[in-house]
C-alpha cells in the first residue's frame, strides 16, 4: 500500500478575520474546516503564536492514513520567557474535516480519538499583563531567567530526559 502526504495550509484567525471581534472561535476554526476535501488538513496558528519553518517541513512529511487531527506540542513563553506553568502543552491544531471545535474559548476538537503527536513546537509568546502571577522557573535551585542561555538549554535537555524516563 503506497501513501501520499498530508496536503495541508496554515490559517492565522487573527489574520484571517482582522478586526472584526471573535466571539466564538470554535464557529471560525470550523467554517474553515468545512471547506477542506477529505484528505486535507488545516494547521491553526493563533496571532500570537509562531509555526517554525521545521513544523512546517515536519507536517509536510506526514504520511495521509486517515488520522482526524493531530495535537502539535506548544511551547509557551511570557513576555519572551520560559516559565514552568503548563509547559509544554499539547494543542489540537493540525485537522481535518472529520473533527470539529467544540467550545467558544479553548476550544477542543470531538471527537477526541484517535488523534497524531508532532513534537516538533509550536512557540506561543503571550505578551502583555501577568494573570496568574507566575514564580520564575527554577531548575535545582537556580533561577533560569538570570542565567547564560547554555544553562538554560542545559536545565531544558535535563527536564525533557526527565519527562521521558517518566522521573517528571
Amino acid at each position: 500500500m503506497k501513501f501520499h502526504m498530508v496536503r495541508f495550509s496554515v490559517i492565522d484567525i487573527g489574520k484571517e478575520m482582522g478586526s472584526k471581534k471573535i466571539e466564538d472561535f470554535s464557529k471560525v476554526r470550523n467554517s474553515f474546516i468545512e471547506t477542506l476535501n477529505d484528505e486535507d488538513y488545516v494547521l491553526f496558528v493563533d496571532s500570537d503564536e509562531d509555526a517554525p519553518k521545521t513544523l512546517l517541513e515536519m507536517c509536510e512529511k506526514i504520511a495521509y492514513t486517515g488520522i482526524p487531527y493531530f495535537r502539535v506540542r506548544r511551547v509557551n513563553l511570557r513576555d519572551w520567557r520560559w516559565y514552568a506553568l503548563g509547559n509544554p502543552d499539547y494543542c489540537d491544531r493540525l485537522v481535518s474535516n472529520k473533527v470539529r471545535f467544540h467550545g467558544k474559548v479553548h476550544e477542543v476538537v470531538r471527537p477526541r480519538h484517535p488523534f497524531g503527536l508532532i513534537h516538533v513546537p509550536i512557540i506561543h509568546n503571550h505578551i502583555g499583563g501577568d494573570r496568574y502571577g507566575l514564580p520564575p522557573y527554577y531548575f535545582h535551585g537556580i533561577r533560569l531567567d538570570i542565567v547564560p542561555f547554555a544553562y538554560r538549554w542545559y536545565a531544558a535537555l535535563n527536564h525533557m530526559v526527565a519527562m521521558i524516563v517518566g522521573e517528571f
